[in-house]
């Protein structure tokens, strides 16, 4: 049995042997093949091989270029994001800015510095300070320089701002040592985008240019980075640079000096040396960028000695070897290739989702031939309560949503965006929870490579907030400024240095100043005992001065407040002697008034602004069964209880009929009735403000008793006449002037002529009023009136519309005679002048004029669209243009 085994041990090991023997046959077969075609087949495997290197070279250098193009646009792209972003964010912060910059500066490691450069033409000329910079330190720009003062950086800045595009400077050197080298690349920031694309308003409506720093060297090594180690050298140069300053990047750049540093450091001597080189047009300017096989490579020395020494039976073994192992590693590196591509898609999908997942902005790009959605971010569901999903299923959704009143005026910008290059508008949606909110959206025209507009690409942003609060400040501040300035008592604001920072009308005319004269002034000049630091007792009188030297007692009750601008001193100035004469005076005119009104022959009833009784005549008072002593403060309503004759309810809303006259019946205080003829009138000062009503009422009818039936007059005329008319120039009010507009736009919608509508406003009124009081201005305004109606046609007609400013209405319009007319009435106006405090003051005014037509829409359209008109001439004529 052992030698069974034995023996099968010995066949085994026989098989095994002439199977190992077998397996070199074809080996021998091929060696022995080999030995006799050994030229031959060297000779074909090194053509072979050389055509095969020179493929790998070329592939290996057409990644590079790609992957040296992709790394400049990606450091690009971080500046055209910096570009946007302080578009959208004027007002940035230093940290916002930072936090900015930080992610940016990782999209590549070409981009060595952000920055932010704001226009400033203060001085009468431009400049482009870097106002923002990140990083601060080690960074090649200084924060606070002109970019204008380097000659290489100011070509670039200009080049951007005129061309409205990003524009790439010289390189220029960079750091200590002076070798390393940068390029500055810029793109302009406008105040809108319409300025961008318009050439004749880049200059003036640029706001700043968002700058980026380019590291040629670190940019190339960050594109080779990425890339399978072939050695394969790059150098990078500008053709627009001049010669000797053209070269970017070479390999050899840390070894600047050494001999080895000129070696093809020049585009023009690569001419007897294997290369490959691509040029990539940027911004205006052209580099290149050149591939050569980096010194000692295998092909470089294939027919050198050393080969044909290599033994027959070797060469064709190695030759086998080498092929094989090519065609493996050609398989890996195309695979390698394919991994590394499908990689890099991964990432840069993943960055922009991350990008776009967290930002507040809806990020969205539509078709522009059919309007379809192509892409929406996923903050359009936190916005527009639908997700991206439901819109692409539902391509009008996102149309649906925009509020009627704006669906139409965003229809049509989407329509023209081709032609505008993009959009940039405000509308409201109404999201399906019924929530109402304001969007802000900008959009900006994709071109295809034929440059033919086929996508808008945009951002969408929720602006609610902002709305709001601008509609609260806006509030807040009109209210503040509109308490401020009618404050009847002189108040300064007065700085923690003793200067005047703010006074209202009623100070100018106390102190006989014009605002303009004192702001930035010493407090002492009106008050030369009030310290801001050491506060004075306001129940102490001090002395104030008027201009002239005239002085006068007051009290100055003082509060502070502080704001990022230091603290500030609220002064109220009591003029303690204006007070006393405005008393005496008041009672004087209240006692005549009240003569007059008891005087008349029909029951008399006036209030205050709030509506509570402060007179009763004589008959008011038998008439009603009320006393004065008893009806005085109390509600009209109480004091005067009307009922409708018809449904016998109590008329409570006698403030909000005013200029009604009507039968009613008057429930007396004993309870018995009378029928009764009611007047109503507003009592108006001379600023046209409703100060309360006087109610004239006389008996109707035979329900009369006898002592208020006798001698009862008719309605005075007068008080139904004043209705409409100004008092002091006879020329109609605002209503009376509406009234009259709303008549010629009823005849011209008819299909009559034209009309024009002038709205003027008279200049320096506030400082006439300070320096000659009231009267004076009233004279000025009365002078003014009769002046403009000197120039009015027959068929012309003139309003005061408010207390400094009238309004013309003239027949027809012609935009060629409106400067002739204009200028006649601003003659008219300069002839009217009157001696103030030795100074003559001549009559002038800014004066607005627009067309009167079908289309001008009711008359609060046109009185405001004259108005504006208006105050576009009065900030054209202070800027000077």
């Amino acid at each position: 049995m052992a030698r069974a085994q034995r023996k099968a041990n010995i066949e085994a090991t026989s098989a095994g042997n002439a199977d190992e023997r077998r397996s070199w046959l074809p080996a021998l077969a091929t060696l022995i093949g080999g030995l006799l075609l050994t030229a031959a087949i060297f000779l074909l495997l090194a053509s072979g091989e050389r055509e095969r290197a020179h493929d790998e070279f070329e592939r290996a250098a057409r990644d590079r270029f790609l992957s040296v193009a992709r790394e400049l646009e990606q450091g690009l792209t971080g500046l055209q994001g910096l570009a946007a972003f302080v578009y959208t964010n004027p007002g940035m912060s230093a940290e916002a800015f930072d936090a900015l910059s930080r992610h940016l500066l990782g999209l590549s490691p070409g981009l060595d510095t952000l920055a932010w450069a704001a226009r400033d033409t203060q001085g009468g000329g431009d400049r482009y300070l870097l106002s923002r910079l990140y990083p601060a330190e080690g960074a090649s720009l200084v924060a606070g320089a002109d970019l204008l003062a380097r000659p290489e950086f100011a070509a670039t800045v200009l080049a951007a701002r005129d061309g409205g595009r990003l524009a790439l400077s010289e390189p220029f050197p960079r750091g200590g040592d002076g070798e390393s080298r940068g390029v500055l690349a810029a793109v302009p920031v406008y105040r809108t985008l319409i300025s961008g694309a318009d050439e004749r308003r880049r200059r003036q409506d640029i706001v700043g240019v968002a700058i980026a720093v380019l590291d040629p060297q670190r940019l190339v090594e960050g594109a080779l980075s990425r890339l399978d180690p072939v050695k394969v050298e790059l150098r990078l140069f500008d053709l627009g640079a001049p010669r000797g300053r053209q070269l970017l990047y070479h390999p050899l750049g840390s070894l600047r000096g050494a001999a080895m540093a000129s070696y093809l450091a020049d585009p023009e001597a690569f001419g007897a040396v294997e290369h490959l080189q691509r040029r990539i047009e940027i911004a205006q300017r052209e580099w290149l960028v050149v591939a050569t096989p980096a010194p000692g490579q295998f092909f470089a020395s294939l027919g050198s000695r050393p080969w044909w020494a290599l033994g027959v039976g070797l060469a064709l073994t190695l030759a086998v070897a080498f092929w094989l192992r090519a065609t493996v590693g050609r398989h890996g590196q195309v695979e390698a290739m394919v991994a590394l591509r499908e990689a890099e898609l991964s990432e840069s999908a993943l960055r922009f989702h991350q990008l776009t997942e967290g930002a507040p902005l809806v990020l969205w790009i539509s078709s522009i031939e059919n309007g379809q959605m192509l892409y929406l971010s996923p903050a359009f569901e936190s916005i527009w309560g639908f997700t991206p999903e439901q819109v692409f299923q539902r391509p009008g959704l996102r149309r649906e949503l925009v509020h009627p009143e704006d669906r139409d005026r965003l229809r049509r910008l989407v329509r023209s965006a081709a032609q505008n290059e993009g959009y940039d508008t405000e509308y409201r949606i109404q999201r399906q929870d019924g929530e109402l909110r304001w969007i802000r959206e900008r959009a900006h025209a994709v071109r295809n490579a034929a440059g033919v507009v086929y996508r808008l690409a945009g951002l969408s942003e929720d602006v609610t907030a902002q709305h709001r609060h601008a509609a609260e400040a806006a509030v807040r501040d009109a209210r503040l400024r509109a308490s401020f300035e009618s404050l009847p008592e002189a108040v300064l604001i007065v700085g923690s240095s003793g200067c005047i920072e703010s006074m209202n009308p009623a100070a100018e005319r106390q102190f006989g100043y014009a605002a303009d004269e004192l702001l930035g002034g010493p407090v002492a000049v009106l008050l030369p005992g009030y310290d801001p630091l050491a506060p004075l007792d306001p129940s102490r009188p001090q002395s104030g001065v008027r201009r002239g030297g005239g002085r006068f007692p007051a009290l100055v009750p003082s509060s502070d407040y502080d704001d990022d601008n230091g603290r500030h001193h609220v002064c109220l100035v009591h003029d303690l002697t204006a007070l006393g004469q405005s008393q005496t005076v008041s009672s004087r005119e209240r006692e005549r008034a009240q003569a007059i009104l008891s005087s008349i022959t029909e029951a008399v009833v006036t209030t205050d602004a709030l509506g509570r009784v402060d007179f009763l005549s004589p008959l008011a008072e038998r008439m009603t069964g009320w006393n004065s002593a008893q009806a005085l403060g109390q509600p009209l309503p109480s004091v005067l209880r009307l009922r409708d004759p018809l449904s016998g309810l109590e008329r409570g809303d006698l403030m909000l009929s005013a200029g009604a006259s009507e039968v009613l019946r008057l429930v007396r205080r004993d309870g018995s009735e009378l029928a009764v003829h009611c007047s109503v009138a507003p009592i108006r000062s001379l600023g046209q403000d409703v100060g309360g009503v006087v109610l004239v009422l006389r008996a109707a009818g035979s329900d009369a008793p006898g002592e208020v039936q006798a001698g009862q007059p008719s309605e005075p005329s007068e008080v139904l006449d004043s209705f409409g008319r100004d008092a002091l120039t006879g020329l109609p009010d605002r209503p009376g002037f509406v009234a009259k507009l709303d008549n010629a736009l009823e005849a011209v919608q008819a299909g009559g002529a034209p009309r024009t509508l002038i709205y003027l406003t008279l200049r320096q009124m506030h400082s006439l009023t300070a320096l000659g009081g009231e009267a004076m201005a009233d004279r000025v305004r009365a002078g003014a009136a009769q002046a403009l109606i000197d120039v009015l046609g027959p068929r012309d007609v003139a309003g005061r519309v408010g207390a400094d400013e009238f309004a013309l209405l003239l027949e027809g319009w012609n935009a060629e005679t409106l400067p002739e007319q204009l200028a006649e009435i601003r003659a008219a106006l300069g002839q009217y002048s009157m001696e103030v405090q030795g100074r003559t003051h001549r009559v002038d005014a800014d004066i607005g004029a627009i067309p009167v037509n079908a289309d001008s829409g009711d008359s609060l359209d046109v009185m405001s669209a004259a108005d504006l008109a208006c105050h576009r001439a009065r900030v054209a004529a202070r800027s000077g243009s």
